[in-house]
């Protein structure tokens, strides 16, 4: 029997006037909101992050400090306003595990908690408004995946859950992007084997000072005849600056600054060994954060651009293993091991491919050897 599709209206599900009314109960709320964003002070409440306290230095709003807990019994911790809107941007743009829908699609904290509270809490900060859910039932049968309808304005569009999630993550580091203070910039590329030498020695906040400040510039002067107008090596060491800045990010666990950064590198130089570093460093993220299936489309583009292959091997290999895919694990497993990459570092690798298919593989490299 095949599936049918059940739409489920969601406006008992939406939360869409949840603000105004936190808004209308809480004293001294409007002043809250001109100190450090109305947008600021939904992201905290959604994040769970209590503002006990404000010290505003009237010169300069980057100098304001905020107090504030997480939950109800945390303690108490400060920090500058912008650190304070970036780590809450950092806690909500964290991707969440989908869950298999609710059997009982009547049950609006199920439908709930199935698409997400906090994209549900955080639509109507940016606008947006959830309309249906769309869902094959029975779920045993294959069909669709499920799709929610959302709107804004007056357009309209169709989109999977994961796929609304990532529409509100977007909105989220779009409105701390926008408040980032503007900074003096000049672009100084002798800067950058100071900040490679920051990174060696394993001083990543060393190498965030010296490069955090060309993010936001770079960005508009790609999109400028200017920056367009630019030498080919002076945009490949642009990428360069911008792959090292990823690093440092990736190594604080920013993942979401580290893969904006090195997505604007890519944009600098199209093509050749740098980008093709790049996508590696894409692919290590994409790893880091458990979406193995992405970071093997990434690290096969690492190859394809002439990313040396015995730094991107033993990583696609993880990430094969990670996927279930034994033999191709194994294939780079065999073809890093040819090319001098240490057997230590395989060995875990190779020890669950090998549990796999092992009599099976060892009897096809037999007859096949792996050619240096």
């Amino acid at each position: 029997m095949g599936a049918e599709r059940r739409v489920v209206n969601l406006r008992a599900a939406r939360a869409d006037d949840w603000f105004d009314k936190v808004a209308t109960s809480a004293p001294n709320f409007e002043q809250l909101c001109e100190a450090i964003g109305r947008k600021y002070v939904a992201f905290a409440l959604v994040a769970g992050v209590r503002i006990t306290a404000l010290a505003i230095d009237p010169r300069s709003t980057d100098n304001t400090q905020v107090t504030f807990a997480i939950g109800d019994h945390g303690d108490e911790h400060a920090m500058a306003l912008p650190d304070f809107r970036r780590a809450l941007t950092q806690a909500l743009v964290q991707p969440e595990e989908l869950t298999d829908p609710p059997s009982d699609l009547d049950n609006v904290e199920a439908v709930q908690r199935f698409i997400g509270v906090r994209y549900l809490l955080l639509a109507p900060i940016f606008g947006i408004v959830v309309h249906e859910l769309r869902l094959d039932v029975p779920q045993s049968a294959r069909g669709q995946d499920p799709t929610i309808v959302i709107g804004l304005g007056t357009l309209a569009d169709e989109v999977s859950v994961e796929e609304f999630r990532e529409v509100i993550r977007e909105a989220v580091r779009r409105e701390e992007q926008a408040s980032r203070p503007q900074r003096p910039f000049a672009i100084d590329l002798g800067k950058i084997p100071e900040a490679e030498a920051a990174m060696k020695r394993g001083d990543h906040e060393g190498t965030l000072e010296i490069l955090e400040p060309w993010a936001g510039p770079l960005s508009m002067l790609l999109r400028t005849p200017q920056g367009q107008a630019l030498a080919n090596d002076a945009k490949a060491q642009l990428a360069r600056a911008l792959g090292l800045l990823g690093t440092a990010y990736t190594r604080k666990q920013e993942y979401s600054s580290a893969e904006e950064v090195l997505r604007l590198g890519v944009q600098w130089v199209q093509d050749g060994e740098v980008t093709g570093l790049l996508f590696a460093q894409l692919g290590e993220l994409s790893s880091l954060q458990g979406q193995y299936g992405q970071a093997i489309g990434l690290l096969r583009r690492a190859l394809a651009l002439g990313c040396p292959r015995e730094q991107v091997l033993p990583l696609l290999a993880e990430c094969f293993v990670q996927r279930g895919r034994a033999v191709a694990a194994l294939g780079c497993i065999d073809e890093a091991l040819a090319r001098g990459v240490p057997e230590d570092q395989m060995k875990r690798a190779r020890l669950a491919a090998l549990e796999k298919v092992g009599p099976v593989y060892r009897e096809f490299r037999r007859r096949v050897p792996v050619k240096n």
